[in-house]
């Protein structure tokens, strides 16, 4: 294949049961002023019409390719047949109810060649409410070299709620090449975090990373929807793969930031803490609204875990974070429990 042939972006649409959002994501592909990409719409096995509303919706249009997993295998493996499949100079991951502004993908033209990984400020929209922008504490268009992605990354690992740039795969140009040489694939034996777990491999192949504004990824959060978030700490052996999926964040800050391993292993427990303490909200907030023997007994599970109880020594109460929170936790789960029902505010 000619340069010339070669398409500048492969768009990766993983989709389960989509019909409502495909014909809507399939003209926003369409709108875009870039016209040199190509889609690839990786269906997982869906049950409903998705799949024939996708041969519908993008006709004879040579710029999608249609392609499905044997079998329900999940988001990561609709991925990693994406980037199979991809011939694209960049790689770009786009969720199937998201939507992409008409400049989205054509930002990447102008930007240096030469910069291993482009990330962009993304929009979230609620329902019919405006759409708000997040630009994951940066700001400005800029360049972050590899000691201020080391910076980055620290405040990352202190505040993941915060300081979002590495956490969704989504809102960033891949270089197609640093992927499929280092053969980095998403994990599928994860299903949370699974973002986390590719962008940290991944940059243990870049020097710097490029950051522009007004990105032009719209993440669409509807209240009707059954969505991931409200899911996030559930599943199978949900705390082992936890700690799976937070492995390549470790391999980074040793290998790439060449911490010592006691440091990296204390990051590592706080992190792993704070992201539990995430999860444990959600899964309160779920109880609250939708009480189910289920989730009490997934919230027990994470706080009663081994691994929470050995890493919670190594977590530091950061600003405007529960300082009573780690003291329950250790003296007692459902104490937790019942401190995190009455607190007015948890985070989402």
């Amino acid at each position: 294949m000619s340069d010339d042939d070669r398409p500048l972006v492969s768009v990766i649409i993983p989709l389960f049961n989509a019909q409502k959002h495909i014909e809507d994501c399939v003209k926003c592909l369409r709108s875009q002023t870039l016209h040199l990409f190509e889609a690839i719409l990786v269906d997982d096995y869906s049950t409903d019409a998705s799949f024939k509303i996708l041969e519908r919706a993008t006709g004879d249009d040579e710029r999608f390719t249609l392609a499905s997993n044997n079998g329900p295998k999940g988001v990561s493996s609709a991925r990693n047949k994406g980037i199979e499949l991809a011939r694209g100079k960049y790689l770009y991951f786009l969720d199937v109810d998201d939507q992409l502004q008409a400049h989205a993908l054509g930002q990447i033209i102008g930007v240096n060649p030469g910069h291993g990984l482009v990330c962009t400020t993304y929009f979230k929209k609620y329902d019919h409410k405006p759409p708000e922008e997040f630009n994951h504490e940066i700001g400005e268009n800029c360049e972050l070299s590899s000691q201020e992605i080391f910076e980055y990354v620290k405040k990352y690992v202190r505040k993941p709620y915060k300081y979002t740039l590495f956490v969704h795969c989504w809102n960033k140009f891949y270089r197609t090449n640093i992927v499929k040489e280092n053969g980095l694939q998403f994990n599928n034996d994860l299903h949370q975090l699974e973002d986390v777990n590719f962008n940290f491999q991944y940059l243990q192949h870049v020097a710097d990373v490029r950051f522009l504004k007004n990105g032009g990824y719209v993440h669409c959060v509807r209240s009707d929807d059954e969505s991931a978030s409200k899911f996030s700490g559930f599943g199978i052996d949900p705390v082992i793969k936890c700690q799976l999926a937070l492995k390549s964040v470790q391999d980074c800050l040793d290998t790439k930031f060449k911490l010592p391993k006691e440091k990296s292993e204390k990051l590592i427990d706080h992190l792993f803490s704070t992201i539990t303490i995430m999860f444990f909200y959600r899964m309160i907030k779920r109880l609250t609204q939708r009480p189910d023997l289920s989730t009490l007994k997934q919230i027990r599970m994470w706080i009663g875990s081994r691994e929470l109880k050995k890493a919670i020594d190594n977590y530091e109460v950061q600003k405007g974070e529960s300082r009573l929170l780690k003291t329950l936790i250790k003296i007692s789960p459902m104490l937790s429990i019942v401190h995190a029902i009455c607190r007015t505010k948890i985070r989402s």
